[in-house]
C-alpha cells in the first residue's frame, strides 16, 4: 500500500533533540558569564533570550513532525491517539478557562484577571501542547517496547 506521509525524515528528529537540549547545556556557561557585569550587555541578553526560547521550540517542532526510525501502522495509530488526546486537552482547557474567566471577571478585579489569563495561556500555548504530545507519544512507544520485551 503506497500511503503518503507528511512527516519529516528521521534525521530531523535527531536534529530536534540536539536543538532542544542545546539551550539547557548552555545555561551554566551563560549563568557564569552573566555574573560578570561587563558581559551583561543588552545585545548578549537579546541573543541569550533568542537561544533559550527559540531553539527548544524549534527542536520540539522537529521532534513532533519527524518520523520514527521504523514507522508502521501501529506507530501511526499511537501518533494519532496522542494527537487526539492533545486536541481534546486543549479544547477542554480552553472551554473551561473561558467559562471560568467569564464567571470570575464579574467578581475579581482586572489585575487578577490578567494574571489568570497568563496562567491559562501558559497551559494552552503551542510549545506546551507539543511537549504534552511528545510525552504521550514517546511514552506510548516506551510502554510498547517494554511490553514486547516481556512477552517475547
Amino acid at each position: 500500500m503506497n500511503t503518503r506521509t507528511y512527516l519529516l525524515p528521521h534525521r530531523y528528529q535527531q536534529l530536534g533533540w540536539w536543538l532542544f537540549a542545546a539551550p539547557f547545556v548552555c545555561v551554566l556557561p551563560y549563568m557564569a558569564m552573566s555574573s560578570d557585569e561587563a558581559l551583561q550587555s543588552e545585545k548578549l541578553n537579546i541573543i541569550a533570550t533568542l537561544v533559550f526560547t527559540c531553539l527548544p521550540y524549534l527542536g520540539v517542532g522537529l521532534i513532533c513532525l519527524s518520523q520514527e526510525k521504523q514507522e508502521d501502522e501501529y506507530i501511526q495509530s499511537l501518533r494519532a491517539r496522542a494527537l487526539f488526546a492533545v486536541v481534546v486537552y486543549a479544547f477542554i482547557v480552553n472551554m473551561v478557562s473561558d467559562s471560568l474567566a467569564r464567571f470570575l471577571m464579574q467578581s475579581i478585579s482586572l489585575d487578577n484577571y490578567g494574571f489568570l489569563r497568563t496562567v491559562i495561556y501558559a497551559f494552552t500555548n503551542t510549545p506546551f501542547l507539543a511537549v504534552i504530545y511528545l510525552v504521550l507519544f514517546k511514552g506510548s512507544l516506551v510502554v510498547n517496547r517494554i511490553r514486547t520485551r516481556h512477552v517475547g
